[in-house]
């Protein structure tokens, strides 16, 4: 009599998958891993049909993952570029790391894959760049707020079927200024984390323009990004003909007035900045900045055209 620990991946039901609220459905999936008795480790195979895609693309805190092509070929969507996979070809995305990924069709065939990864753990956090909405469907502690911020190339996640299926059409690329007073903290992180998300030119600046606030650069490394470069600039020295979108951020504090046609958005944040405070309480109240920008910042990137 054959073991229970060898399975014969037909005889394992195969499921689609998709979001919650969402329509739209992901790979189909066989948990032959699950089936075969594994406890620690998940292995799928996973069946793309043309114009599907295995995610949204993500990244995880504790969880390691792998897809391997066993049939067709696939893109391999990664922190916003398109990798080109087929048979044979493997993709690793080690935890902690902040690599965004998902597995695209845009072929007409069927692709094959072998997917791995480790079974949930209740302390690992998710992180999904290109859908924020799915932080309102996520427990606080489910979402990695502060996942690496890595460098974002422009495309849109979606599968080309998808894409034409939906009407939509390519965002072209946006000059924003973020503007505070004095320059120096919130708008300073936005403009370190837009650089990172947003396809088009970015740039700070502020009405009384002071130096930049060195919490904001510490608690900019702590997610991967160096701001120490920038520095605190007066919004007069911004040619209003070179911007599209004005974000101001201040919060009791009188905006700077720019001029110019532009669309106008407004996203009040206190000021992190406080004198006399100690140092633990002044780096919570940036990380506080910093995420609530980082925020806003997601959403607005991937707002409908």
């Amino acid at each position: 009599m054959r073991p229970s620990f060898i399975v014969r991946a037909a005889d394992v039901s195969e499921e689609a998958s998709a979001y919650p609220g969402s329509e739209e459905l992901m790979s189909a999936g066989r948990a032959i891993g699950r089936a075969a008795g594994l406890e620690r480790i998940g292995l799928h195979l996973e069946r793309l049909a043309p114009g599907v895609r295995t995610s949204y693309p993500h990244a995880e805190e504790k969880e390691e993952e792998l897809v391997y092509v066993l049939e067709g070929s696939v893109d391999a969507w990664i922190d916003g570029e398109l990798h080109p996979m087929q048979a044979g070809d493997l993709a690793a995305f080690p935890a902690g790391t902040g690599i965004c990924h998902s597995i695209l069709n845009n072929s007409d065939g069927e692709a094959l894959l072998l997917v791995g990864g480790e079974r949930t753990k209740p302390d690992n956090r998710i992180y999904y760049p290109l859908n924020p909405e799915r932080r309102d469907d996520m427990k606080p502690e489910q979402w990695w707020h502060d996942a690496p911020l890595r460098r974002r190339g422009p495309h849109d996640g979606l599968t080309d079927r998808r894409r034409a299926e939906l009407g939509l059409e390519a965002r072209k690329a946006e000059s924003v200024l973020f503007l505070c007073v004095a320059n120096s903290a919130r708008s300073q992180l936005a403009e370190g984390i837009a650089r990172q998300i947003l396809p088009g030119r970015v740039a700070s600046a502020g009405s009384a323009p002071s130096r930049l606030n060195p919490y904001a650069v510490e608690v900019m490394a702590e997610i991967g990004v160096d701001i120490s470069a920038q520095h605190s600039k007066s919004v007069d020295t911004i040619d209003p003909a070179s911007v599209d979108v004005v974000i101001t951020l201040c919060a009791e504090e009188v905006c700077p007035v720019f001029p110019g046609r532009v669309q106008r958005l407004h996203w009040p944040e206190p000021d992190p900045a406080a004198e006399g405070l100690p140092r633990e309480e002044l780096l919570l109240r940036f990380r506080s900045a910093r995420d609530a920008i980082r925020d806003r910042i997601e959403r607005f990137a991937v707002r409908p055209a």
